[in-house]
């Protein structure tokens, strides 16, 4: 927070991967965002950028340690607290209104490219509609919803959202897939199929949730509970997206006769849509229930052709504060799944979902009510499995709470 808070006073946009340089006392003086390996795009390489400060810090070591302090203050000043008054509905209706106007109403989402999710930005639109009644607000959040579930952003043979779309289609991702990204559309999935039955959202729900369990559960403690992994890596074989895409040869030999009903659904092309490979995305409208049991079995002969692949690392590492947003779709959902007659219970994902991976929610006020309240979760260690090398690190299980960790838990037991 400190080094990003820094960027911002230098007058740079954030961003990750964040590059800041710092004084041997750990004082930041410059920095920036994404430097390339060669100069592009108007910005230095990452090569330039260190000579470049390593001259600087040999030549003028005063005018670096005059920039650190003013950082320094700068940061000072941010850090002071200047409350302003009370939010009040109009306030609420202005923010509203900017959002509104700054929607892709094609696409979904935000306009213009790279495309995020933006979660916590599309629950005030859902909110908001929930509190004025307003549709085109509810009808904002769906569209972004339909496209993103049908995108390549989302994979559709294993479940799971992307971190976001480099284009402004939903086609191509970053394919990092990460935990907290789809802890949080998974509760705007089941806010949308409790206000309005839905089968694709109702699908992607489940299919989400199958990927979690499957493929994110961390090792469980000795009590059995587990929480889930951060993140699964972009990269195989040091190779962005190789474990997610496809050649129209590859879907030929494993489909046989379905391959062109499945191409033609899924964007399978000769040339590809992305560097001569496909990023499968859901072109065809539903068809019928035939129609839709094959392409199903289509999907799961490519899932079970790409479980042979190697696969992208994983970071085993379970954030406190972000593990219980996992579980906080699922009252709604649940209560969703027995309005719409699909469960004899309400209860009955919810009772799964917590039997399954999360650390039993009645632990929790004792811990958060210690004098010193602490972590009671598996110890979080990041270990990467990829055949490339990695660093791991490790920190102890028992570490102090932070008010992420306390405000998660809250939003959970009053979910």
């Amino acid at each position: 927070h400190i080094y990003m808070s820094a960027l911002h006073a230098l007058g740079e946009q954030g961003g990750w991967p964040l590059t800041m340089f710092l004084t041997p006392d750990g004082e930041p003086f410059w920095g920036g965002t994404y430097f390339p390996p060669e100069p592009r795009w108007g910005r230095l390489s990452f090569r330039q950028v260190l000579q470049g400060i390593a001259d600087t810090w040999s030549r003028d070591q005063a005018a670096v340690l005059q920039n650190a302090g003013a950082l320094r203050q700068a940061l000072s000043r941010m850090s002071q607290a200047s409350p302003g008054g009370a939010i009040t509905p109009a306030d609420l209706d202005r923010v509203a209104a900017a959002l509104l106007v700054s929607v892709d109403p094609i696409r979904g989402g935000l306009d213009g490219a790279p495309k995020f999710p933006n979660p916590p930005v599309v629950r005030f639109l859902w909110q908001e509609h929930a509190r004025t009644g307003r549709m085109d607000y509810a009808q904002v959040v769906r569209l972004l919803l339909h496209a993103m579930s049908q995108g390549g952003i989302y994979d559709h043979l294993g479940g799971g959202y992307a971190r976001y779309s480099t284009d402004a289609e939903w086609l191509v991702p970053h394919f990092e897939k990460m935990h907290y990204d789809n802890a949080q559309i998974l509760e705007l999935l089941a806010l949308a199929a409790a206000d309005e039955p839905d089968p694709l959202l109702a699908a992607r729900a489940e299919e989400t949730v199958g990927w979690l369990l499957r493929d994110m559960t961390a090792e469980r403690g000795p009590a059995g509970n587990a929480g889930f992994a951060a993140s699964e890596n972009s990269d195989s074989e040091g190779e962005e997206g190789l474990f997610y895409v496809w050649t129209e040869a590859e879907i030929d030999a494993l489909l046989g006769p379905d391959s062109p009903a499945f191409k033609a659904a899924y964007d399978v092309t000769p040339a590809g849509n992305w560097e001569g490979r496909t990023i499968l995305r859901r072109l065809a409208q539903p068809g019928d229930a035939a129609t839709e049991a094959m392409l199903a079995r289509c999907r799961a002969r490519l899932f079970e052709a790409r479980e042979r692949r190697v696969r992208p690392g994983r970071d085993d590492k379970v954030p406190t504060a972000r593990l219980p947003l996992a579980a906080v779709p699922w009252p709604t959902y649940a209560a969703a799944e027995h309005a719409a007659s699909r469960s004899p219970s309400p209860r009955r994902c919810v009772s799964h979902w917590g039997a399954t991976a999360v650390v039993p929610a009645e632990s929790w006020p004792g811990q958060l009510a210690a004098p010193t309240p602490r972590l009671a979760f598996p110890p979080h260690r990041t270990r990467y499995r990829s055949s490339r090398p990695r660093f791991p690190r490790k920190a102890p299980a028992g570490m102090p709470a932070l008010n992420p960790d306390a405000l998660t838990r809250v939003s959970t037991l009053l979910a």
